[in-house]
C-alpha cells in the first residue's frame, strides 16, 4: 500500500491547518526556506512523508540527495560528525540541494544532539534537515528553537473513513460498513496503520476479512496484557 502514501498536499489526509502553514513556509524562493524542520506527533500520522513532499517537490532534491537516517539504529556522534562533513558538498545528481530526514531524532545520544545543533547553527544553503518525533520534549531546547515546527496529528474517524474508502475504490474492493467501522477501530488514527490492515484484507471475502480482524483483536490484546504484567513487576 506504499503506492498510496502522498506525493503531494493536496493528498495528504488529515492536519489541515498544520499542511496549510507548511505549504505557506516552503512556497516562496528555494533561499527563503528555513532550513531545519521539525514534524512531531504519534507514530504513523505522516510526519516522514510530509517531509518527503518538502524535499521533492519544494527542495527540488531527488535520489541520493535524500538521505534518510533512522536514527534508533544511527545515534551516536559518529553519524552526526559523518553528516557534517558531507553537509558542505555540492549536489550529486544536479539537485537544487540536500535534504536529511533524521526519522526518531529523539533516540539520538546527548553528544549526538549536541554535534547535531552545531551542524544546524552552520547549514549551507543549499541543505536542509526535516526531523521527525514522536517525543520532541526529548530533544535539546536548542534544536527545537532553531528549528520551524510543525505537529502531525492523528486522524479523525470521518477523515479516516475517507481514506480507506479512496484505497477501497482505487483497488476497486468492498468493505462492508460493518468492516469499515473495525478497520476505523484497529487503526487508531494511524494512516500508516490503516493501510497496512488494508493490505491484509485487500481481495478476500467477508469471513476472511473478519478472521483477519479478529487475529489483529487477540495479538493487540496480548501485546497490552503482556506490557501491563511487566509494568506490575517492576
Amino acid at each position: 500500500m506504499t503506492k498510496y502514501r502522498p506525493k503531494e498536499f493536496d493528498s495528504f489526509y488529515g492536519s489541515a491547518d498544520t499542511v496549510t502553514a507548511l505549504h505557506n513556509t516552503v512556497n516562496r524562493a528555494i533561499e527563503d526556506i528555513p532550513n531545519t524542520f521539525l514534524f512531531h506527533g504519534p507514530s504513523g500520522c505522516g510526519k516522514t512523508t510530509l517531509a518527503r513532499i518538502v524535499a521533492n517537490v519544494y527542495l527540488k532534491a531527488s535520489g541520493r540527495d535524500i538521505i534518510e537516517i533512522d536514527s534508533a539504529d544511527y545515534r551516536g556522534i559518529d553519524s552526526v560528525r559523518d553528516i557534517r562533513k558531507k553537509m558542505h558538498l555540492s549536489p550529486i545528481s544536479g539537485s537544487q540541494s540536500v535534504v536529511y530526514i533524521l526519522d526518531e531524532c529523539h533516540q539520538m545520544t546527548k553528544d549526538a544532539q549536541n554535534a547535531l545543533l552545531k551542524a544546524l547553527e552552520d547549514t549551507p544553503k543549499k541543505t536542509f534537515f526535516m526531523l521527525c518525533t514522536t517525543e520532541p520534549e526529548k530533544l535539546l531546547k536548542t534544536i527545537q528553537t532553531r528549528s520551524v515546527s510543525f505537529k502531525v496529528d492523528l486522524l479523525e474517524d470521518d477523515i479516516m473513513e475517507e481514506l480507506i474508502a479512496e484505497v477501497c475504490e482505487e483497488e476497486k474492493f468492498t468493505l462492508s460498513k460493518k468492516h469499515i467501522s473495525m478497520l476505523v477501530n484497529k487503526a487508531e488514527g494511524s494512516p500508516r496503520q490503516a493501510l497496512n490492515l488494508l493490505d491484509k484484507v485487500v481481495g478476500l471475502d467477508k469471513d476472511e476479512i473478519g478472521d483477519i480482524f479478529e487475529n489483529f483483536t487477540t495479538q493487540e490484546t496480548r501485546a497490552k496484557e503482556l506490557a501491563q504484567a511487566l509494568i506490575y513487576q517492576h
